[in-house]
């Protein structure tokens, strides 16, 4: 071979190289993140939960078991971890969206005839944890158990009463009628809203189905190794914690994340040691959106912090009105200061001293078309017209700024529970009122559980509530989003459990209570929420401040939204498996995976 054909291959060979180095830069700039993309979701995250360990005289296995139908516990900080667990491990019927749709879970259609029938069509694709597939009596079984349970359920709402007939038509559909207590048909339009309990798996429990067993059912073998539908599943518990595994077969498809871990801390300094040895990924606050040294510990540590409004949960100021003892206050009596009190609270200014939540202005919410939007008058700040009433009732100043009559002071005596963001809310009614002369005094209770010399629990916060042993009450009310206020404001509903916390009894009142429920025609609908709110704001039971905000810590493994907006707090645990994957979508912009039907 002479020299001139072996300088021809060697040009040939440089040419060959160029062109492969050429193809091979586009395929990497254009596709190296594809690439990237499936190779880091070859391999799932596992994530860690930080949750504070709630009481020391409780075995820490038992408080992470789980309890479906809240039961079991009265310590809010134990139910909200096992609701938190139920959340993730079962599924239910129907779940509800920001906006106040119902969407189905595990229903796949409906028809609601005359707010009367709900004829349900299930998932036939759902599975148990166990590879059973769920069926109609699953459905008939978790109803059956919840009316057994009655009021001792936060779930028993869905019963109606405990008056409806469940008839199954084949494996996959069943209809619920509502009835009263003479077996008529009843309606209840919003009857949809209350199922979302979790629903437990007949094939497993009805054989021993006992009422009592269901009471304390985090003490049984299934409460310490349930069976549900949900995306995650007991793998196995710890001496400080659950792990929880993926679902391969879940009915929504693909589940982000390997293992969902929930773990137990002594204190949060134990939680940010373990966040910088990366242990832990997530630590949610709830009942405070304040930004506090210990807020501020977390951030410095290296936690993101991000806030979630949670649209269910109310803070009302409760007037106990029934209270006819001649010590009670003037706002007890008096129906005109009552109303006088609606321009003297300025929410924005409250929610800038709490962080976080979102301004609510009576019963039925603002967002609502069933709005009553005549009273938005009513709500403008003015202390001016408040002091001339005030007067005009026959009240003087005196020397210390607050005002008296017949030697009395004009006073609001608040009884709450203290911690959190109600100590804040205390702090500026405290402020805003004695601005205007108004003298506010604050009973303060406490959570904690004492025991009598018989061994029996007391709980001064639960006892008060209970009597009704308040003049006024701070607390916070758990409702749906579609407004049924014939749960808060019946007269039926003044016993406890009830949640008429005002005492409040009105005959036209509840007849516009059964209105809203019944009434199938829109209009008849928005005319009996109206009647209902003109009466509500005349007569001024109760003043309804603000949705709270919780505060969410997280690791750089999860993507969470800023400002969050969600029904309940336990709704959540449906955006942590997004948040996994929408930080892949963050770091790959490839897909935009959805687990959720909104």
């Amino acid at each position: 071979m002479n020299v001139r054909n072996i300088l021809k291959m060697r040009n040939y060979t440089i040419v060959f190289l160029l062109v492969c180095y050429i193809v091979a830069s586009f395929v990497l700039v254009n596709y190296f993140d594809r690439i990237i993309f499936f190779e880091t979701n070859k391999e799932k995250k596992n994530i860690v939960e930080a949750v504070l360990k709630p009481r020391t005289d409780i075995p820490t296995n038992l408080i992470l078991n789980v309890d479906p139908f809240l039961t079991s516990s009265d310590d809010p900080k134990i139910r909200e971890i096992r609701k938190k667990l139920s959340a993730l491990v079962f599924s239910s019927l129907f779940i509800e969206s920001p906006n106040g749709d119902v969407i189905g879970d595990l229903v796949d259609s409906f028809t609601f005839n005359n707010a009367q029938n709900l004829e349900i069509t299930l998932k036939s694709n759902v599975k148990w944890h166990d590879g059973t597939d769920l069926n109609a009596k699953d459905v008939k079984f978790s109803f059956d158990v919840l009316r057994s349970l009655g009021n001792k359920s936060l779930y028993s709402a869905a019963t109606n009463g405990g008056n409806l007939r469940i008839d199954i038509i084949d494996d996959y559909k069943l209809i619920i009628n509502l009835m009263n207590d003479k077996s008529d048909p009843v309606k209840n339009s919003s009857y949809l809203h209350t199922l979302t309990f979790p629903i437990l798996p007949a094939h497993l429990l009805a054989e021993n189905f006992y009422s009592n067993t269901y009471v304390n059912i985090v003490e049984t073998s299934f409460g310490s190794a349930p069976i549900g539908t949900g995306p995650l599943r007991y793998l196995k518990k710890n001496t400080n914690e659950v792990e929880l595994e993926s679902f391969e077969q879940y009915f929504r498809g693909d589940v982000s994340l390997n293992k969902y871990i929930i773990r137990l801390y002594e204190s949060v300094e134990d939680i940010m040691y373990d966040y910088k040895l990366k242990n832990v990924d997530l630590f949610i606050r709830g009942d405070t959106g304040k930004i506090d040294s210990i807020s501020q510990s977390l951030i410095d540590v290296g936690f993101n912090l991000r806030y979630a409004t949670i649209l269910s949960r109310r803070y009302v100021l409760y007037f106990n009105i029934g209270n006819k003892t001649d010590d009670v206050n003037s706002f007890i009596k008096s129906t005109l200061l009552r109303r006088g009190l609606l321009s003297l609270i300025n929410r924005d200014k409250l929610i800038e001293r709490l962080g976080v939540g979102r301004q609510i202005l009576g019963p039925v919410d603002q967002s609502s078309s069933y709005f009553y939007q005549d009273i938005l008058s009513k709500f403008e700040y003015n202390t001016e017209a408040f002091i001339r009433l005030v007067e005009s009732l026959g009240y003087r100043k005196e020397n210390d700024g607050f005002y008296y009559k017949d030697g009395k002071p004009l006073f609001l005596e608040l009884t709450y529970l203290e911690g959190g963001d109600r100590d804040v809310i205390v702090d500026y009614l405290i402020d805003e009122l004695s601005v205007v002369g108004v003298r506010v005094e604050a009973v303060r209770l406490s959570s904690k559980k004492d025991i009598d010399k018989k061994g029996s629990a007391k709980n001064d916060f639960l006892d008060t509530i209970n009597n009704r042993k308040y003049q006024v009450l701070l607390t916070v009310v758990t409702n749906y989003t579609d407004y049924d206020p014939f749960i808060e404001w019946h007269s039926t509903n003044i016993p406890a459990p009830g949640l008429n916390l005002s005492n409040y009894s009105s005959k036209v009142l509840d007849k516009n209570l059964i209105d809203i429920r019944v009434s199938a025609n829109a209009e008849e609908k928005k005319q009996a929420f109206l009647n209902f709110q003109k009466i509500f704001f005349e007569e001024s039971p109760a003043i309804y401040l603000i949705n709270p905000g919780i505060q969410i810590f997280s690791s750089n493994k999860l993507f969470v939204p800023q400002d969050l907006t969600v029904v309940d707090d336990h709704y959540i645990y449906f955006d942590i498996l997004n948040w996994v994957q929408q930080l892949s979508q963050n770091e790959t912009k490839r897909i935009e995976p959805v687990l959720l039907d909104w």
